[in-house]
This record gives structure tokens, sequence and C-alpha cells, in this order.
């Protein structure tokens, strides 16, 4: 399954950056025939919204939007599940009209209706049982996984149909889905592991910006370190087993000094002079008593994009790789992304 980072920084809910332990997920279908999530990555990210969800499927290709990171407060439940649970909003197929509250016709011969509810479904198997794997959640315990009817039949969320008001009519229920999710993880589970497992090797970064001063450390992928129109202007990180050096390039032209310390007090304890920064270069040494050898994997995202530059392995420059990310000619970073692998 590819999950396509789009967080939805303009969104009061991003920007209020409130934190959850999750204890659930919820499913959602958005209530309106649209399959295109990317109409709703458009329209969701807006000061003005007031709702915000943590992804969406989309109707065409199945494909997982990230719109919020996964412990962040979101504006789903309309109640007190968004203090607890994950929410996912399913697309719907362009087929269909909507005649009075959640009931709906179909606009012509119903195939790709059928189409669209059953990618958005095999989709949602594999997002939630992804996510009960990662925040170590059982799918068949009560209350962890939810429908939007669901919760709001608990009182802990609004009273809406969805996402039962499509699927029923196609044959698809919650007590079909949390056992498709607890199946997906099995099946997960049986397959056997590459010999030798890598040792985990964790990487903790942080970076400084124009507008924000330091910002908190991020680990590995949970999120990333950055903040948007705020360029970065510095660079400090460091790696829990064996040794990491980095170094950045100004927009000013210039590559500073490889560091190898994690110290934002100390002048010599980061990478970046108080310039914006363009370009971040970072080399992984590999300790002996781990193999096989692991690299630094990161990569950056310039001020004025919407999407990252491609990944960049130490500062290799194979397989289209530049040997550092970012670009060299003035594009200040605003995101930072990175693990060893």
């Amino acid at each position: 399954m590819t999950i396509e980072q789009a967080f939805l920084t303009k969104n009061p809910c991003y920007t209020a950056g409130r934190k959850i332990q999750v204890k659930g997920l919820m499913l959602h279908s958005v209530g309106t025939p649209q399959p295109n999530a990317a109409v709703f990555l458009k329209n969701w990210n807006a000061p003005n919204m007031a709702v915000c969800v943590h992804a969406f499927i989309d109707g065409n290709t199945g494909r997982v939007y990230q719109t919020l990171p996964w412990n962040h407060r979101g504006w789903h439940a309309g109640g007190s599940a968004n203090d607890t649970h994950i929410g996912i909003e399913m697309c719907e197929p362009d087929t269909i009209r909507y005649t009075s509250g959640s009931t709906w016709v179909e606009l012509a011969d119903g195939s790709n209706t059928a189409e669209v509810a059953e990618r958005t479904y095999k989709a949602a198997v594999e997002l939630f049982a992804r996510l009960c794997s990662a925040f170590g959640l059982d799918p068949l315990e009560d209350g962890v996984i939810l429908s939007h009817r669901e919760g709001g039949q608990r009182g802990i969320a609004s009273g809406h149909g969805d996402p039962e008001h499509i699927w029923e009519p196609l044959g698809y229920s919650m007590d079909i889905f949390r056992s498709d999710v607890a199946a997906a993880m099995e099946a997960e589970e049986a397959v056997p592991s590459p010999s030798p497992t890598p040792e985990k090797v964790n990487v903790t970064y942080r970076v400084r910006t124009e507008k924000h001063g330091w910002l908190p450390e991020v680990l590995n992928l949970t999120d990333y370190a950055g903040w948007e129109e705020s360029p970065i202007t510095g660079v400090a990180m460091a790696v829990d087993k064996g040794r990491v050096q980095y170094r950045v390039h100004t927009v000013e032209g210039k590559w500073l000094a490889w560091i190898t310390e994690n110290n934002v007090n100390d002048p010599m304890g980061y990478a970046g002079n108080g310039e914006r920064i363009d370009a971040v270069q970072v080399y992984y040494f590999t300790p002996e008593d781990i193999r096989p050898y692991q690299k630094a994997v990161y990569r950056v995202m310039g001020e004025g994009r919407r999407n990252y530059w491609d990944w960049q392995a130490d500062t290799e420059t194979v397989n289209h790789m530049d040997g550092y990310a970012g670009t060299t000619y003035g594009i200040p970073l605003v995101r930072l992304q990175m693990e060893i692998r």
C-alpha cells in the first residue's frame, strides 16, 4: 500500500497541533458523489474549514492520502471520539445521486458504483490493518474500529449514517470489515521476515526556522521537521547506534562544514549559520556489530512546493540520486524527513 503525505497545513485543525493517545479508528464516507480525493485535499486545505480527517482513500485508485499526522487530534467525529480515534474518509462513486439524507440511487448501470466501493473497501482494510499493527490495537475488541454511524449510536460522534449507507445496499458491513482487518493482520504476521533482520537504528532530528526557532525533535518517520512558509536555517540530528555526519548548503551558495554533534546550544553542534538552507547531506556510519550495513535515507520539500523531492540515500549518486537532498540553486527548504535503514 502506498500512503502519500498530503498534510492539510492551512486547515486550523492541523495548525492547532493537538495530540491524542490513539485508542481506535473510525471509518467515514464523504457523503457526496465524488471519487477524486484531490478535490477534498484542495477544498479542505483552507483556514476556514471546521472539519479535518487523518486520511482520504481515493475512489478511482484506492490510493491513501494522509492529511494529518496519525497522533494529531482530528475534527471528524463531532464528539469525544476526536480525542481517541483516527478518522479515515472513503471517497464515493459519482454514479449515485442522493435523494434525501443518506438515501441514494444509481445514475448508471451500477458497475462503477460497485467497483469504487470495492476499491475503497479493500484499501481501508489494508490501511486499518497497518494502523492497528502500528498502534497495538485489536480490531475485534469492542470500540476499537467503529463507523461514524456506530460512533453516533454510542454517543461519541454525531448522528451520521456512514459508511453503512453506502455499504449495506452493496453487501458490506462493519462486522465483515472488522473481521477482514483481523484476517489481514494475521496474514501479514504469517509472512516470514527476511533473514537476517536488520537491527533498527533510530534517528532523531529537528530544524530551526526563520519564524519559529528550533522546533521539537522528530523520531524517524513519525512526522516531519519543519513549518510551512518558514524556511529552515538550522539542522540537528543524532542516532542511537553508530554515528552520523551531516552538513547543509545555504542559499548563499556554499556548503558548510560537516557536523557530528547534536547540540543546538553550541554553534558547532548543529548545521547552519542562520542563512536559509536549500540542501542537506547526511552519511550514516554503521557500527561493527550491526550487519547488513545501513544508510541514512532522507528527503526534503522546498518552499512553495506541494510535494517532496525524491529520497536520497547517504551521499550516493546512483539511480538518479544527486548525493544530497534538495537543490543548490536557492529554493529554501521547509520540511525534512529521514530514517536509517
